[in-house]
């Protein structure tokens, strides 16, 4: 049953987003021949109109693709909201499927499409970029941006917090959204959305300003005892934020199960 929710959740999307994804892919190609356009010597000897023209262009292809990111990201939780609170909800939930089934094909439907969003923002990015990357006589920058990270105190166990952070990043900006619009349906009747952007904001600012005074009050009772390394002000920065999201991230999952589950009726 989990397959075919999962299915069902990935068809219900792909359409717009594949097309969408097509356009930031197309943007991104044409960004990058507008870039190209700037290297070109005669180019430069045109009118400042043509040049800022292109520099305009550039600026909205770079816009419509944070405004693709952004859409994207609303219609997964629009089709997380629809699927369970709206009038399909009671029909999603008379399915023989538990609501971890329930739940968790929505979460890794919203995991997949963010992954492929991504990849899509990176190449379009890349293109836009390409002509500077494949400019040899960048190689000397980039050469002393390596040197540069090559110089830094980095040990194994950064590594391994640095992904630490990342996966709890990627369980924070997920299940907050979720936890929020199933909150926001729990105590709204109406404008239950509106509801859910407000209870989201409010926890990551609660979450935000106590992972900032934990962290500084830790980074400073730290650093009057001993001076710190690079790789230990990494840690002293990184892992509290990260553990608290990771808490918020886990806990939120199973608190959005007991309210869908014991308190909303659906």
């Amino acid at each position: 049953m989990f397959a075919k929710l999962l299915k069902y959740e990935f068809k219900w999307v792909s359409r717009p987003l594949t097309i969408i994804s097509i356009a930031a892919l197309a943007a991104g190609g044409l960004g990058g021949l507008l870039f190209k356009l700037i290297y070109d010597e005669t180019l430069m000897e045109q009118t400042d109109t043509l040049i800022a023209v292109i520099v305009i262009l550039l600026g909205g292809i770079i816009i419509g693709l944070a405004a693709y990111g952004i859409g994207a990201s609303i219609l997964l939780l629009y089709r997380f909201y629809k699927h369970k609170f709206s009038d399909e909800g009671y029909l999603t939930f008379t399915t023989p499927a538990t609501t971890h089934q329930i739940l968790l094909s929505s979460i890794l439907n919203i995991l997949i499409w963010s992954g492929i969003c991504t990849v899509v923002l990176v190449t379009s990015f890349t293109l836009i970029l390409s002509p500077l990357l494949l400019d040899t006589d960048n190689f000397y920058l980039f050469l002393d941006i390596n040197n540069i990270f090559n110089s830094l105190d980095i040990q194994s166990s950064d590594i391994f917090l640095s992904l630490f952070s990342i996966l709890s990043s990627i369980v924070y900006t997920i299940i907050l959204p979720l936890l929020s619009i199933t909150i926001g349906s729990l105590i709204a009747k109406k404008h239950k959305l509106l509801c859910a952007f407000a209870v989201g904001y409010g926890i990551n600012m609660a979450v935000s300003t106590t992972a900032s005074i934990i962290n500084v009050s830790a980074y400073l009772d730290t650093f009057t005892t001993v001076v710190l390394s690079t790789s230990q002000a990494f840690e002293s920065l990184l892992f509290i934020p990260s553990m608290i999201q990771l808490i918020i991230g886990v806990g939120g999952y199973f608190l959005m199960y007991y309210l869908i589950d014991k308190k909303l009726n659906i």
